[in-house]
């Protein structure tokens, strides 16, 4: 059952019947939820949930051999990866991707004028940049900046457009306990002052538990789990097949799992 939203939050992104097959086997087995104006929502698993392969679907990287993804209405299935922020939608990667050879300001630049006049998207990338801690960067080239800094600018580009829905695959990867913490906390103030729904994949349970409103658990392609966080750390399945993970969990017809 889908928990309570934002008082009077209408549906944002609405996820139908999803199915994903991969030599015969379902890595994504007939997903259906609501996502509301507002809400920050965490989809974990087990490695070869198909949690990536869903969230794949969902970003328009691959089709589903059945079912529908709409945002606000509008239908995504079919329409190719490049068109999201069209649809107002962000999205940031496992592996942070960025402009390496721009600046930082232009880098966010860039990406703000996919959606915005030029002038405003001026704007709306030196706030961005300010906002995010990245002033003292602004002329540096991408490519020489840190790892934690290229994550932060990844959220500033993703962010550029002045999207609805934030999509983020393990935010937090390959970042030490204080940068994960000042990350997502930075996610949150963002999320709460501009309005944006989040809707993130996660290993690490401390970022989930403390910055997920909801959470949804993936196991062998089905949701077997979906409410707030303390709910779901009570909940005896999920501490089976995930908090408590074994080497069974693992299921190989995932071809995104991680390695």
């Amino acid at each position: 059952m889908i928990p309570p939203a934002p008082t009077g939050a209408p549906p944002l992104l609405v996820v139908d019947g999803l199915v994903k097959a991969f030599g015969g086997v379902r890595a994504v087995d007939g997903v259906s939820f609501v996502l509301r104006a507002g809400e920050s929502a965490a989809l974990i698993g087990p490695n070869g949930a198909g949690k990536s392969t869903l969230f794949s679907l969902i970003a328009c990287q691959r089709r589903p051999d059945a079912g529908t993804v709409r945002m606000e209405g509008r239908l995504l299935t079919g329409r190719p990866a490049h068109a999201l922020a069209g649809y107002g939608i962000g999205r940031t990667f496992q592996i942070a991707r960025a402009f390496s050879s721009l600046g930082v300001f232009e880098a966010a630049r860039t990406a703000a004028r996919v959606g915005l006049p030029r002038a405003e998207a001026d704007r709306r990338a030196g706030d961005l940049i300010a906002r995010l801690g990245l002033t003292g960067l602004a002329d540096a080239t991408v490519a020489t900046l840190s790892y934690g800094d290229i994550k932060r600018l990844e959220l500033a580009i993703a962010l550029a457009g002045r999207c609805r829905l934030l999509l983020m695959d393990e935010p937090a990867a390959g970042m030490a306990p204080a940068e994960r913490r000042a990350l997502m906390e930075l996610v949150g103030a963002l999320a709460a002052e501009e309005g944006v729904t989040v809707l993130f994949t996660e290993h690490d349970m401390d970022v989930v538990f403390g910055h997920a409103r909801r959470v949804m658990v993936l196991h062998h392609g089905r949701l077997i789990a979906d409410g707030p966080p303390e709910r779901i750390r009570a909940d005896s399945r999920v501490r089976s097949v995930y908090l408590g993970e074994s080497a069974g969990d693992s299921n190989p017809s995932d071809p995104d799992q991680p390695t």
